[in-house]
């Protein structure tokens, strides 16, 4: 029996850095808690931008939000996990030294970019709907950071990918999306959150289904009996997954959800 489903959202519910869920998903997120179904949003965006996009159920559901730095409910904040201030500023220093790269600060209700690129900033405030600041230094701040997240806008892989094996022995870094890599601290993972929240509402793995696309969901793949990697989605996370459903593209979860219901 089914007792607690977790999706990721971008290229899995939405295009990445989509706004517009299909609302027939909210109805049945209503439908599965009249069942006694639990639901989580699990992501690598900020709180802020999760609880927009699920505005009409946010009341009803868990957040596994910044790749599982920080989880909550609407009401109240049930574990976050920071980074280390001393790897923060190295990442940060490195980024810096690549070219067409940004790179932004996650804490735990705004985002802190440095960036003057407009087009950059307009797509994190209207694209994911983040809760953004613009400051001179990021090196400057002063605040606890969940994630840094670097950004290139063709392809974070290439661009960036070569920092992922070196941070990975020290911290958990991760290709994001094809646009990002993120990196938190070595104890968080989608699948860990995931973990905790199964101990926190007494589920078990066997209990549980999870939906995913990207390299940072296969943790979370691994976390449950049932799991679904969309059509699109990266072979590795493929692989991880015991079944395929539809991309957004065709409500491939909708689609799945329907049929608990």
């Amino acid at each position: 029996m089914i007792r607690f489903i977790a999706s990721d959202i971008d290229g899995t519910l939405v295009p990445d850095g989509g706004t517009n869920m299909n609302p027939e998903l909210f109805e049945l997120i209503h439908q599965l808690k009249k069942k006694g179904i639990y639901f989580a949003a699990a992501s690598g965006r900020q709180y802020g931008s999760v609880s927009k996009l699920f505005a009409p159920v946010k009341d009803d559901i868990f957040f596994i939000v910044e790749n599982g730095a920080l989880i909550r409910t609407a009401f109240e904040k049930i574990v976050s996990v920071p980074m280390k201030k001393d790897y923060v500023h190295q990442i940060i220093q490195e980024a810096r030294q690549i070219p067409n790269c940004e790179s932004l600060l996650c804490m735990e209700d705004i985002s802190l970019v440095e960036s003057h690129d407009q087009k950059f900033i307009d797509f994190l405030r209207y694209g994911y709907n983040n809760d953004i600041e613009q400051v001179k230094d990021l090196l400057a701040v002063d605040g606890t950071v969940l994630k840094v997240s670097l950004y290139n806008e063709n392809d974070a892989e290439s661009c960036i990918g070569h920092m992922i094996e070196p941070w990975n022995r020290v911290l958990k870094a991760t290709l994001a999306g094809k646009q990002w890599v993120d990196f938190m601290d070595p104890s968080v993972n989608k699948g860990a959150a995931l973990s905790y929240l199964q101990q926190y509402l007494n589920v078990k793995p066997e209990e549980t289904m999870v939906f995913g696309d990207q390299l940072n969901d296969i943790e979370m793949m691994k976390q449950a009996k049932y799991s679904f990697a969309v059509a699109t989605a990266r072979e590795e996370t493929k692989r991880a997954a015991n079944a395929i459903c539809g991309s957004y593209k065709e409500d491939g979860v909708i689609q799945v959800l329907r049929s608990l219901v």
